[in-house]
């Protein structure tokens, strides 16, 4: 009989143990959610991808056509873009643009997107993203701006430059909103780790990676 009820006290620890284990992992998941689950790649995810920084409009011209994501910075080739759309008469919702901010204008997201759409005389950007986020205490406010920025419709998929899976996931717990696109400068290394990829196909996020001057999105 004591035999018989240790192993019931046994079986019950271990059953009481599992469950805890779940109900954190749901927990842990629960809150992600982005447009894209179950996991579907948004269908500019196909198109050639032009790196414009840098270019001057004529370059650029000879690179813009329809169905093509624009990889541009806040800068000069932002002006140069607007412009072509215009005089090229592309239909905007055939051209993708992602903009990326300077991680030194964290403060200025609003006011910075608010000059880009009027430089690309456009009433909203594709991809919204800080190029990088040096300092960690800035991750969350800066992410909660952006949640709110695509909830107004001007940023159509918000993300983030170069964060860590663990960045990813913080951003998620604590705005229910995962990020849409991830950019990861890899010209500092070879690879993306495969934790990372899977978590971002489990979740419908978008790689976009940069190496050597080559844009490309992570298949």
């Amino acid at each position: 009989m004591k035999n018989k009820t240790w192993i019931l006290v046994v079986l019950g620890v271990c059953l009481f143990v599992g469950l805890v284990i779940l109900i954190f992992m749901w927990k842990d998941n629960s809150s992600f959610t982005t447009s894209w689950i179950p996991y579907s790649l948004p269908p500019w995810t196909n198109n050639e991808i032009i790196r414009v920084k840098g270019l001057n409009e004529n370059q650029i011209k000879q690179r813009m056509k329809d169905h093509i994501i624009i990889d541009t910075f806040q800068d000069q080739s932002e002006r140069h873009v607007g412009t072509l759309l215009s005089s090229m008469k592309l239909r905007r919702s055939n051209v993708t643009i992602m903009v990326k901010l300077w991680s030194t204008h964290l403060g200025r997201i609003e006011a910075n997107l608010e000059k880009t759409l009027e430089v690309l005389q456009s009433s909203y950007v594709d991809i919204y993203l800080p190029n990088s986020i040096p300092h960690k205490d800035d991750l969350i406010p800066t992410w909660k701006r952006l949640v709110r920025l695509h909830k107004t419709g001007k940023v159509r998929h918000p993300g983030l430059g170069n964060p860590t899976l663990k960045d990813v996931k913080l951003c998620g717990k604590h705005t229910g909103v995962l990020p849409h696109v991830v950019y990861l400068n890899l010209n500092d290394k070879n690879e993306v780790e495969d934790k990372f990829l899977k978590f971002c196909k489990d979740y419908g996020i978008v790689v976009v990676c940069v190496q050597n001057d080559r844009v490309f999105i992570h298949p």
